[in-house]
């Protein structure tokens, strides 16, 4: 590939890599150089003509290029941010990642936010202790100014993925009070990236040719079910979310403590929103079996249900397990098999908080 800026006098080489040296990277599958920078002066108004030549190896199956441009970032951005901060009634600090950083073809290679951006959190949060951080972010990332402990917290965390085309609209009705923000975490953040499952297993082997192998080596423990087994404390555990309207839950009635193995159950817990607002719940029910002959995680989610509470009201929520949530499979059967003895029903709010615990017996 080869680059090069039309200077009026004709052109001048920006970037080259005529013999394909420069070192290859993890873009496009392992098949795309490291990126290489080069910077040009410009100015306002005036178009540059670039001129831009490539080739890819005949038959080889797959060519692609990836060209951007940055503008150079003042040198006082960050300063700017915190002074205006500082003289607000309240601020909004906007971080994550974008397609740069969580991409098809290579694995993220920490958690870390991109940049300063953890820097210019800290700093905002001291200029103006009233600021809500939004993480715009595909997967997790490291909070550790979200740890309520620590010195100079965010006070308020909202995690919107990558929410597409309406992004905006919907979380200025969020911060403005119009909407709750009644999501749950579909994933588990930990509080850094040697916490996770998968960790040990993340970055792929590779054989004599060089092909990589990415060996799932968690195997039943991945996301809160590893976290669980290794009594792991997280930044925000899978299914946390919370409401503008608070909720306290009443205690649960089971519809049987003692089915025959194939039937179901359900479990229904009254739900009152105390405060003024409505209150958003997701009440989750987790499995977990109390002797297991065989290998099998400590809970797992088995039944959920999303309801809106109105405000100064009570309403029941029936939780069904169906008969699938008790079975595992069985690798001497090569089968699905639903195994007589003891199981906690766990009611929680999220994979690390539980408001009850029912113990039923399935019979054979």
């Amino acid at each position: 590939m080869a680059m090069a800026v039309d200077t009026g006098d004709g052109l001048e080489e920006l970037l080259a890599d005529r013999e394909m040296q420069w070192p290859r990277s993890k873009e496009f599958f392992g098949h795309g150089s490291v990126e290489m920078t080069t910077t040009i002066d410009c100015t306002a108004g005036q178009p540059v003509p670039l001129d831009i030549g490539w080739a890819t190896a005949s038959g080889f199956g797959f060519a692609a290029i990836r060209v951007g441009i940055r503008p150079p970032e003042p040198a006082d951005l960050l300063e700017r941010a915190v002074a205006a901060a500082a003289n607000a009634d309240l601020a909004v600090v906007m971080v994550g990642t974008n397609d740069e950083w969580e991409t098809e073809g290579h694995d993220r290679t920490t958690m870390d936010l991109p940049g300063r951006q953890d820097e210019l959190i800290g700093r905002v949060v001291a200029a103006n202790p009233n600021t809500a951080v939004i993480v715009n972010a595909g997967s997790p990332v490291t909070m550790d100014w979200a740890d309520p402990d620590a010195s100079g917290a965010a006070p308020a965390v909202l995690t919107s993925f990558f929410a597409g085309q309406e992004q905006a609209e919907a979380l200025l009705d969020v911060l403005l009070g119009v909407s709750d923000p009644g999501g749950r975490l579909p994933t588990t953040i930990p509080k850094r990236l040697a916490d996770h499952p998968a960790y040990l297993h993340h970055q792929p082997d590779h054989d004599s040719t060089g092909a990589g192998t990415q060996r799932y080596g968690e195997g039943l423990f991945m996301g809160y079910r590893g976290h669980d087994a290794r009594a792991m404390a997280t930044r925000f555990p899978f299914g946390h979310g919370l409401s503008y309207g608070t909720a306290e839950w009443g205690e649960p009635n089971a519809s049987a403590t003692s089915i025959a193995a194939g039937e179901g159950m359900t479990v229904t817990v009254p739900i009152t929103a105390t405060g003024d607002r409505d209150a958003t719940v997701v009440v989750q029910g987790y499995v977990a079996p109390v002797e297991p002959s065989a290998l099998r995680p400590p809970k797992e989610l088995k039944a959920w249900e999303k309801l809106i509470v109105r405000a100064g009201s009570t309403s029941p929520v029936g939780v069904e397990f169906g008969p699938d949530a008790f079975h595992h499979w069985d690798t001497a059967t090569a089968d699905w098999i639903i195994e007589p003895g003891e199981y906690d029903l766990v009611i929680a709010s999220s994979a690390e908080v539980e408001h009850a615990r029912i113990r039923v017996t399935i019979t054979p």
